[in-house]
């Protein structure tokens, strides 16, 4: 059964509400913590926001004999039992062998409704193979699969994000006052054998899926078996070397105090083995850890047709015009200071909170010194940033301007140069098109340098005056700093006319400064 998690905003892009924070604030190995723009795959009912769909449940021994049977439970076992002998010490290959016996009762539930677990990657992407298959050949699976523009979803395993971002209870964290980074759990941790399947308790077994409490609807996202999710293992979420497959949860061979939202762990594909015998050759066999099993989650294309492409276009070109000057901190919108100033944010709360906690004030008071220190560099970074960014783009706006010079050179040679010379006329046209291309190409990267300079909201006006009082400009630099200046502070102020900066381009600068 699938369940689906609200994502607010119905564009395609940045939205405040889709901020949250993921990872561990102890930044141990391999969780590093980072502020995330969440997004949903499917749109909602209302069309204002956006779904997640995930698996209420764990796979369970009995969906997994289902599927791989073809709907015959004999079949399915034996696939199961093929498919687990290999396992290694521990692994539960022996647990599903009574089922050739034709269990009932509690004997036959206690293994049916556990997760399925102790196989390979491969046999878990095959399930959801013939899941997929199943489902887009029968017409009831159909017509209830999410569809994104009539596209119809597939079944996969859920991203790391997804995963997270779920299991520290969606959105709703934000106002649960349990949920937060000094105890990165959506329950008290005192309680957590209410919620989690954990050692020593778990005697290290698996248990019938749904018997511990949900979380926000969903069960055993903590301890039970280790999850797989879509994302390739790395040395930090989204950076540093790349292995096998990212593992969410913990599992029944985790105790409490090893469990947290923010914990990766890696599946290799592939383990190092050894004969038995004295040469003890080294073997590669496919990894089925006793503790690993899956969770399903439902994804589509992104540009699954050609409207929705379309509209992914147009819904960017709104942002870019937009959105550019509204998002992260109030000095700047250019996408690494408003990280940074996002997290700066939260480095505040974690001060305030801290100076109302008996014991922390002075502690709280180095935190907000720190966060003064490092406000003050990144604004003397983001000066410098932005006077470049003006020195780049005046340096392209006199390019533009040279180009555009060779072009009425060309254009007035054509004039002077007689019909029957043909062949001259011809390389003549041929260089005009190719100086018209790198004009559209110049002025193309000055409109988005101008954009970039206007990122940088609160410095923008300091930094072109800087530019401005600069020494040892030449006369093209002094127009096309005025060029730069003039777009810049026209569309701070909400004035945005592509077409005319590139004809100011051509324009501004007279042919004799070139010549």
């Amino acid at each position: 059964m699938l369940r689906p998690v609200t994502v607010p905003g119905k564009d395609f892009w940045y939205d405040q509400r889709r901020l949250v924070r993921l990872g561990n604030p102890d930044s141990p190995i391999y969780e590093g913590a980072r502020l995330v723009s969440i997004s949903g795959t499917f749109p909602s009912r209302n069309e204002d926001g956006w779904l997640i769909y995930m698996g209420k449940y764990e796979v369970s021994v009995a969906q997994f004999i289902a599927v791989m049977g073809g709907g015959d439970p004999d079949k399915g076992v034996e696939e199961l039992l093929e498919r687990s002998k290999a396992t290694p010490d521990g692994a539960p290959s022996d647990v599903y062998v009574p089922l050739r016996e034709g269990l009932t009762g509690a004997q036959a539930t206690s293994i049916l409704a556990s997760p399925v677990r102790g196989l390979s990657y491969r046999d878990y992407s095959e399930f959801m193979d013939r899941l997929n298959d199943w489902c887009y050949s029968n017409e009831d699976c159909m017509k209830a699969l999410p569809k994104i523009d009539g596209f119809p979803g597939y079944v996969r395993f859920p991203t790391e994000e997804e995963w997270e971002f779920v299991a520290r209870g969606g959105l709703d964290l934000k106002k649960d006052p349990h949920f937060n980074w000094i105890d990165p759990l959506p329950f008290e941790r005192a309680n957590g054998e209410l919620y989690a399947r954990v050692s020593p308790t778990s005697d290290r077994r698996a248990t019938i899926i749904g018997r511990y409490r949900d979380i926000g609807g969903f069960y055993d996202l903590f301890g039970n078996v280790r999850e797989i999710t879509e994302d390739r293992f790395t040395s930090e979420p989204g950076q540093g070397r790349v292995g096998g497959y990212a593992l969410r949860g913990g599992g029944f061979l985790d105790t409490l105090d090893e469990l947290h939202a923010g914990r990766r762990e890696e599946l290799p594909v592939y383990r190092l083995s050894t004969t038995s015998g004295s040469s003890q050759t080294p073997q590669m066999q496919l990894s089925r850890p006793s503790d690993v099993g899956m969770r399903i989650a439902l994804g589509a294309p992104v540009i699954a047709t050609t409207d929705l492409a379309e509209n992914l276009r147009a819904s960017y070109a709104e942002y870019r015009k937009q959105n550019r000057f509204e998002t992260g901190s109030q000095k700047a919108s250019a996408p690494g200071l408003t990280r940074a100033a996002d997290q700066l944010e939260y480095m505040r709360s974690i001060a305030e909170r801290l100076s109302k906690t008996p014991g922390t004030a002075n502690l709280a008071d180095q935190l907000s010194s720190e966060i003064g220190s490092i406000e003050k560099i990144l604004d003397e970074e983001a000066f410098k940033n932005t006077v470049n960014t003006i020195e780049e783009a005046a340096i392209v706006a006199a390019g533009a301007g040279l180009v555009q010079f060779r072009i009425q050179k060309a254009e007035g040679f054509m004039e002077a140069t007689s019909d029957d010379m043909r062949d001259a006329r011809e390389r003549t046209e041929a260089r005009i098109a190719n100086f018209e291309e790198q004009y559209d190409t110049q002025s193309a990267q000055y409109v988005d340098k101008v954009f970039e300079i206007a990122a940088y909201r609160a410095f923008a006006d300091d930094g072109l005056e800087a530019v401005k009082q600069s020494e040892g400009q030449t006369d093209t630099d002094k127009i096309a700093i005025s060029l730069v200046d003039r777009h810049v502070r026209e569309l701070l102020k909400g004035d945005e006319d592509v077409d005319r900066w590139r004809e100011d381009l051509r324009t501004a600068f007279p042919s004799n400064i070139f010549e």
